[in-house]
């Protein structure tokens, strides 16, 4: 008799005790989804997600389980790059992580981007990212948390090769102080949390049965 309705051994291999598996730094295999070219801004939109290993379809399950009536992919899955000349050799450098990660593939820029780039692989390196959040400790200070983001964009090639390393922790710049409108004495990343003591109730044996 089965009783759920999902693939249990399918989801087993990626769970942990505690339940999830979470996103942790380092570098992930991904395949884009979809890539949306931004011409009068000049950037292409790139939306993807973990191709393999435990993680596969990350973003799209967290996707899915996402409540709100307005839904959009998550923002750790979307990338942006510009193709400005100010940003061109950035922009050709993920271009090669792209083709050394998909054999035979060459991109032409005078075709569709998005028809070229959509299906194909390359490596994702997550970082963490610190970033202010809007609540408070108990010194009404603004506590600092951190998030998963792509650092950067390598190819699967270098990744096997052993080239690729999780990055260093993105600290607080001053465009981030600048943007919420705070200074550095206004922020924790040790917050006070006072909590009070907490109540234990006895286990009877009413509650066992």
């Amino acid at each position: 008799m089965n009783k759920l309705n999902w693939n249990y051994d399918g989801v087993k291999k990626g769970a942990t005790e505690e339940g999830f598996t979470t996103l942790t730094t380092g570098p992930q295999i991904v395949k884009i989804l979809k890539a949306e070219d931004i011409e009068e801004k000049q950037y292409l939109k790139i939306y993807l997600d973990i191709a393999e290993g435990a993680l596969k379809d990350y973003f799209k399950e967290m996707y899915d389980r996402n409540t709100y009536d307005e839904k959009k992919w998550p923002n750790q899955a979307t990338l942006y790059r510009s193709y400005k000349d100010s940003a061109k050799y950035f922009f050709a450098g993920f271009i090669t992580a792209v083709e050394k990660s998909n054999d035979g593939f060459v991109f032409n820029p005078d075709k569709d981007w998005g028809q070229q780039l959509k299906g194909k692989l390359f490596v994702a390196n997550f970082g963490e990212q610190e970033y202010i959040s809007d609540e408070t400790d108990s010194n009404s200070k603004l506590i600092v948390k951190t998030i998963p983001k792509i650092i950067e964009t390598r190819s699967i090639k270098a990744l096997k090769e052993g080239k690729v390393e999780a990055p260093k922790l993105t600290k607080l710049g001053k465009s981030d102080f600048e943007y919420k409108g705070v200074g550095e004495e206004d922020i924790t990343r040790t917050p006070d949390t006072t909590t009070e003591e907490e109540s234990h109730e006895t286990i009877t044996e009413d509650l066992l049965f």
